[in-house]
């Protein structure tokens, strides 16, 4: 797995690259697409994004959006980074209700990596080479100095008793 402060420390390095600090997470969806899962996020402020130009064009122009898109993968990374909740990452990259619960009103720095039409894009928080080409200039968001909400914080203590129930069982049997 790649260090996660690594690629934070590079996309923040790159000029193109946008940064929002202490942003708070409003509200989180999951969609499971053929290739990866999208996670939805609503945040209190907008960030840099490309935008539809009009509702009824398919031109994107520069602006700013409350909703972003991030894959799952990098938030289990992002989680994986964290000592107290590191633990969690397998239970986040299966349930899209825990993901929610763990980032409900979390604080979250934002960078929006610029990314242009055509390129051959590589996640750089995902061991895999794996590309895909950008179909239009864009904007890919990425989290990072994640603070866990109230609700978060309840949902991964709840996860830390069920894991230790779980193990505590395995051994009485």
């Amino acid at each position: 797995m790649k260090d996660v402060k690594q690629v934070i420390a590079q996309l923040k390095a790159d000029e193109s690259n946008e940064v929002r600090v202490n942003l708070t997470v409003k509200n989180v969806n999951v969609a499971d697409l053929d290739a990866w899962k999208r996670v939805s996020l609503t945040l209190n402020n907008p960030v840099p994004a490309y935008i539809r130009k009009d509702a009824n064009s398919e031109e994107y122009v520069k602006g700013e959006s409350r909703v972003i898109y991030v894959s799952l993968y990098s938030i289990a990374a992002l989680f994986s980074d964290n000592e107290d909740a590191a633990f969690a990452r397998k239970y986040i990259l299966e349930s899209n209700d825990l993901v929610s619960l763990l980032l409900s009103y979390a604080t979250v720095d934002v960078i929006a990596e610029h990314v242009t039409e055509g390129e051959e894009y590589v996640n750089p928080f995902s061991d895999s080479d794996d590309t895909a080409t950008v179909e239009h200039t864009t904007f890919y968001h990425h989290l990072h100095n994640l603070k866990i909400g109230k609700k978060g914080l309840k949902a991964l203590s709840r996860l830390e008793d069920k894991i230790i129930d779980k193990a505590l069982d395995a051994i009485e049997d």
